[in-house]
């Protein structure tokens, strides 16, 4: 017991000695309260007051919303495809046989840039635009977005009727023609092709020559062509290897008066 009281006293002594050795700071005595008797003064001077906030709704922010803006396909090798600049890049040949031929752009939900081409014709005669572009090779794809008609005239059943048509030349290096393939909407005369006089030829297709024919008054949308494939199954004269260039060619064309055709066509894509 007494060494244990010993141990303690010396333990006391050491902190008392250190205290005056090194200037520990001496703090004042702690005040004890009581809960009836809460402190008045308190050592630490800065006092905090915390006040309670009535509980507010969150500020609502209302952000526009903006839809992307579709850019041109920079790989795509149509110049002016979309017509954002009109009839840039665009050749325009006039066939007048007494008929009227009417061409203009116009705001269409059926592109990604609400541009679209409408050509029409009505009465004899024909309006075609055309671009011929360089292709790097023949495994390139055409796209387009587009809706045809055609009507009959008074001579409807020897001449049938007009048309609209896409029409995809491919030529060689020099430019001549090795062969075409033509997307239309038409109904035949029902002599076309009887080699009767006055009758016209039919739309007939040779190793060289190829016809799509496509519904009236229905949007094909993102129509699609595999150019290679489309040679190779369809036009066994020519070498796909062999294109060089492809001529695009819009068209619209009525053989007689009171016939007529008419094509719009949106997002021309070679790529």
């Amino acid at each position: 017991m007494i060494n244990k009281t010993r141990n303690v006293m010396l333990i006391l002594t050491l902190l008392i000695m250190l205290s005056g050795c090194v200037g520990l700071k001496k703090f004042p005595p702690i005040q004890q309260y009581s809960n009836d008797d809460p402190p008045t003064n308190l050592s630490n001077p800065t006092e905090i007051s915390v006040e309670p906030s009535a509980t507010s709704e969150p500020e609502v922010i209302n952000i526009p919303f903006e839809p992307t803006i579709a850019s041109p396909d920079p790989d795509n090798l149509v110049q002016n495809g979309y017509f954002l600049d009109d009839y840039e890049s665009w050749v325009r040949d006039l066939v007048d046989e007494g008929g009227s031929s009417k061409i203009s752009i116009v705001n269409s939900e059926n592109s990604r840039f609400d541009r679209e081409l409408q050509m029409e014709q009505a009465g004899k005669g024909n309006l075609i635009l055309s671009q011929t572009l360089p292709l790097p090779s023949p495994y390139v794809t055409f796209t387009a977005t587009f809706e045809m008609s055609s009507s009959y005239g008074v001579m409807w059943a020897l001449n049938g009727s007009g048309c609209g048509m896409i029409v995809l030349v491919y030529e060689d290096s020099n430019h001549e023609t090795l062969g075409f393939t033509r997307i239309l909407n038409a109904s035949e005369s029902v002599f076309a092709g009887t080699g009767m006089l006055g009758a016209p030829e039919q739309f007939s297709d040779t190793n060289r020559v190829h016809n799509m024919q496509v519904d009236s008054d229905k949007v094909y949308k993102d129509f699609s062509l595999e150019v290679y494939k489309e040679i190779s199954e369809n036009l066994l004269a020519i070498d796909p290897n062999k294109v060089a260039f492809i001529t695009i060619a819009l068209a619209v064309w009525a053989p007689d008066s009171g016939s007529g055709g008419a094509l719009a066509i949106s997002d021309i894509v070679i790529k």
